[in-house]
């Protein structure tokens, strides 16, 4: 489980929004090779990342992380505004 708190650092009305990401959470990873074999990794990350408007209602938001456990990831999120599009 990761719970991760996001911020945008431009206008959220702009075309393309910047923003930045923090989180934690606990993975865990179950191996079964000699016997069951249960694994917990915490860690923590920060973000960057870009959400990018595609049309009126969809976005694209893909992030960089660097975290402690030590990892990098990158995401992809896309996403699609229930709310009737403006002007």
């Amino acid at each position: 489980m990761v719970l991760s708190l996001v911020k945008d650092i431009t206008r959220p009305t702009a075309k393309r929004v910047w923003y930045t990401s923090t989180g934690g959470g606990v993975i865990y990873r179950v191996r079964r090779q000699s016997g069951r074999n249960l694994t917990a990794v915490g860690g923590l990350a920060w973000g960057l990342g870009m959400k990018a408007r595609v049309g009126k209602r969809w976005k694209l938001a893909p992030q960089v992380r660097v975290g402690f456990a030590p990892n990098i990831r990158f995401e992809l999120c896309v996403s699609w505004d229930t709310r009737r599009p403006g002007p």
